[in-house]
């Protein structure tokens, strides 16, 4: 039963998961952590660079987080064309007195004519035949400093296992305008994920 998902059906799901997490008794999550809703819209939905969609996006997000560990979910429905993303991600953060450090683990969904949701399969050739991709990366900061590191992996369902890395620069300018650089690229072949025959940057933002 649970496989004959449709699209309307597991778009449901997800809104339903949003506004179910939206209403958990907030007496119940003040001693452990904070439950963080909310959604946004782009133009278009431009992610490391690559265009997923050229129409407008509908973004929701929910997200559980303690002082160590987050635990979400968030999706980027186009409301022009036939397009969603499902994502869930979960972070554990270590901190030291020399470096910030947060590891994720991020699962993405991308929905299709004939997808199944609970189709975990890995691929070993170019054509994936699973319906998840699976991402681990880390993220080095330092609350002190402006810059901040990223380097991530595609280590299932991706036969290329692409490598990302990204650096960002940050700043606070007058009136709390938050600013930001980030130069990014794939540091090896990455035929399916980020669309490149060689190493080279991906992503100026």
């Amino acid at each position: 039963m649970f496989r004959q998902f449709t699209r309307k059906r597991l778009d449901l799901f997800v809104l339903f998961f949003l506004i179910a997490f939206s209403f958990t008794p907030h007496s119940l999550l003040v001693a452990q952590g904070s439950v963080d809703v909310g959604a946004t819209t782009t133009s278009r939905y431009v992610w490391r660079g690559m265009l997923f969609d050229n129409g407008v996006n509908f973004q929701p997000y929910a997200a559980y987080s303690t002082d160590k560990f987050s635990l979400g979910a968030s999706s980027s429905m186009s409301l022009t064309n036939n397009f969603n993303e499902i994502s869930f991600w979960m972070s554990y953060s270590i901190n030291t007195s020399l470096l910030d450090m947060t590891i994720y683990l991020n699962d993405y969904y991308y929905q299709s004519d004939g997808a199944d949701f609970f189709n975990y399969d890995n691929a070993d050739e170019l054509s994936s035949i699973g319906s998840h991709y699976l991402e681990a990366y880390v993220e080095l900061s330092k609350e002190e400093s402006p810059i901040s590191v990223l380097v991530s992996s595609v280590f299932w369902n991706d036969p290329d296992h692409s490598l990302y890395a990204e650096a960002s620069y940050s700043k606070t300018l007058m009136n709390d305008l938050e600013s930001s650089l980030t130069v990014g690229g794939a540091l090896t072949k990455s035929r399916e994920w980020y669309n490149t025959n060689k190493a080279g940057i991906v992503n100026v933002s």
